[in-house]
Order: structure tokens, then C-alpha cells, then sequence
């Protein structure tokens, strides 16, 4: 084998493992002192067969959990099979099964418990795997330019047109990056909803920085939950 297949090879490994690699993350407020970091993120994945097993605990100021999320992905197709979260903020949970179907199990502040099922769309995005998604959509993502997606809302027990736009690539913290952005393709919500905005390495292997709604809530001066558009940074183990 000679030099440059054995690099690239090495260069295809190095990739593989940096998609699947647990990291830390900080969120701050968006539209506030973005120093100020108001939640952590801690990240674990792993890699069982086909799939792709992700453990996400988003930490408040003093350590508890504000939002625990766990999902099954298939690390090849990057399509959810089951999608589970806890929002300890608003006490609510949910659990999503995806086969040849969508089931979602949401249960309310009040521990009541419903139940819908509907038809799986072909494009399914949740946070669960929109990172690995766009990695693996991308190169079809720089031919088309735009692509729509159903984004999944559990708490609302249903999904939302967004369309994902590679931006091209962009200069972040004086390295270039690929940059994306997604807008809610429904115009009464959009104006709720400001596009959300991804930045990835170069080379597509790391997500490094995004800006937009979060699932995580910031409590305000009356001691009740505000939906945040936040800044999301991330740091890899």
C-alpha cells in the first residue's frame, strides 16, 4: 500500500471516529452577555452493531439535570429509532419509537400520558440526529443547496417543515467552517422562531458552534420558563 492510500484511509478513520466522539458543550444566551454560560453539556456516545447510542444530560448552574435525552441512530443512514427525553424544567417526558411509523408517548406536568401514531416522513430530523444527519446529507446538501426536512416536535406530538441551506464556508474564530442554516418552513410560526444557524469544521467531522432555539429553558425573574435562543459551543473528548 503505498503513502497516500495508507493517509487516506487514515484520514477516512480519523472522521469516523471524530462523528461518534462524546464531547462537552456550553450554552449561553444568545441575545445576553454570551460569556455568561448558563447550562453544560455532556455528551456520551457509543457504538453497538449498526447503531449509534447517544446519552445527552444538559446541567443547570448547580450541576442538576435541567434536560436528559437518549437515543438509538443508525450510524449509517442517520435515522432515529427510538428517541427518549426527560425535561425536568417543565416535568414533562416523552419516548418516540420510529419504524414504519411515528409513536409518540408524551406525558404532561400532571404525569398524564397520550399517545399519537402517524406516518414516518422521509426526511425524520430531531436533535437526536441532526448533527450526524447533515454530515451524512452533505455532499447532496452542496448539490441541492436546500433540502426539507420534518423536524420532531415531541411535546407537540407532531413534526414541522424546516428547510436546512448550505451556506457554504465561512470563517469561524479564523478557521474555515461549513456553515448551515435552518428555517422553519411555516410562516406563522416562523415569526417565533428565528433560523437556526450551524457551524461544522472544514472537513465536516466535528460540529463546532450553534446559534438558535434550544430545548433548554432560562428561568426568568418571576421564577417561570422562557423558551432561549441560545449559542451553543462544543469541545470534543
Amino acid at each position: 500500500m503505498n503513502f497516500f492510500a495508507s493517509l487516506l484511509i487514515l484520514i477516512q478513520l480519523t472522521s469516523a471516529r471524530a462523528e461518534f466522539s462524546p464531547y462537552n458543550a456550553q450554552v449561553s444566551d444568545l441575545d445576553a452577555d454570551q460569556k455568561k454560560i448558563l447550562f453544560d453539556i455532556k455528551a456520551d456516545k457509543k457504538i453497538i452493531d449498526e447503531n449509534l447510542y447517544l446519552d445527552v444530560s444538559v446541567l443547570d448552574k448547580n450541576s442538576e439535570i435541567a434536560i436528559r435525552e437518549s437515543a438509538i441512530v443508525n450510524k449509517n443512514s442517520a435515522e432515529i429509532i427510538e428517541y427518549k427525553i426527560t425535561n425536568n424544567q417543565t416535568r414533562e417526558r416523552g419516548v418516540v419509537t420510529v419504524k414504519d411509523k411515528i409513536i409518540i408517548e408524551y406525558t404532561d406536568p400532571e404525569n398524564k400520558t397520550k399517545t399519537k401514531e402517524f406516518a414516518k416522513p422521509s426526511r425524520l430530523v430531531a436533535p437526536a440526529n441532526f448533527e450526524l444527519w447533515i454530515i451524512r446529507n452533505f455532499e447532496l446538501l452542496k448539490k441541492e443547496k436546500s433540502l426539507s426536512v420534518d423536524f420532531l416536535i415531541w411535546d407537540r406530538l407532531e413534526t414541522i417543515k424546516f428547510k436546512v441551506t448550505y451556506m457554504g464556508e465561512q470563517s469561524l474564530d479564523g478557521e474555515n467552517s461549513q456553515l448551515f442554516k435552518m428555517n422553519i418552513d411555516n410562516f406563522l410560526l416562523a415569526a417565533f422562531i428565528s433560523p437556526i444557524k450551524i457551524w461544522y469544521k472544514a472537513d465536516m467531522s466535528e460540529i463546532k458552534l450553534y446559534e438558535g432555539r434550544v430545548a433548554v429553558r432560562k428561568k426568568n425573574s418571576s421564577g417561570k420558563y422562557d423558551d432561549l435562543d441560545g449559542r451553543v459551543t462544543y469541545t470534543y473528548k
